[in-house]
């Protein structure tokens, strides 16, 4: 049976947010349900706190196909839906820095081709350990690092995990037509600029070269 990748998305995601009204008043955005926070979402508290049905249109809407993040190879889609969903639009500016595109937080066809040509398995690690990275400099005492650091670190470890399994539902088909074209999974791909500088695409000699290799 074919699986839905947003589905399969979601779930990852509500399983890490709670799927529960909270009011922790540590929580900098307020009020939160299902992942929607006071703070992010006002429109959606206007007659008191939202229901699943109101948090899934807005994660489908908003978090998903806004901004093209539906269009990004499925482990790619996956490390930002759910960075997006914690940190705002920054994951995609972050996805773009780190792939050497100009960071505008739409996913366009530069941002897609990039990602193609590094293989998304890959970035999508390495997006994940650079949100790893930037939430540590946001818990750098102690007391933060207490009450939110630990979890959110267990948090990439599991995206991490995560999209290992969606990439292999990809490989054996389990998304069927929904998604992207195959990307380098399982080639050498070549290693992430270290500072943010144009993609160099390869000659179609040279991809048919390699192409001959596998």
């Amino acid at each position: 049976m074919a699986s839905d990748l947003f589905e399969d998305v979601v779930n990852f995601t509500l399983d890490r947010e709670g799927r529960v009204v909270s009011e922790d008043p540590t929580d900098g955005g307020g009020p939160t349900a299902y992942g929607i926070s006071y703070r992010a979402h006002p429109e959606a508290w206007k007659t008191g706190p939202p229901t699943l049905e109101d948090a899934l249109d807005i994660y489908r809407y908003v978090y998903w196909s806004g901004n093209g993040v539906n269009l990004l190879p499925p482990a790619v889609a996956a490390a930002v839906f759910d960075y997006r969903v914690h940190s705002g639009n920054t994951a995609i500016e972050e996805l773009q820095r780190m792939i050497g595109v100009e960071p505008d937080g739409d996913i366009g066809e530069k941002t897609l081709d990039a990602v193609r040509a590094f293989g998304e398995v890959l970035v999508g690690r390495e997006l994940t350990e650079k949100r790893r990275d930037n939430l540590r400099r946001l818990t750098q005492t102690m007391e933060k690092f207490r009450r939110w650091g630990r979890g959110w670190s267990m948090r990439c470890d599991k995206v991490i995990s995560f999209l290992n399994d969606i990439d292999r539902k990809r490989r054996e088909g389990e998304y069927g037509d929904e998604i992207p074209p195959a990307t380098t999974f399982g080639r050498i791909a070549p290693p992430l600029p270290a500072d943010p500088e144009p993609v160099r695409k390869r000659s179609r000699r040279k991809k048919e070269t390699d192409d001959g290799e596998d």
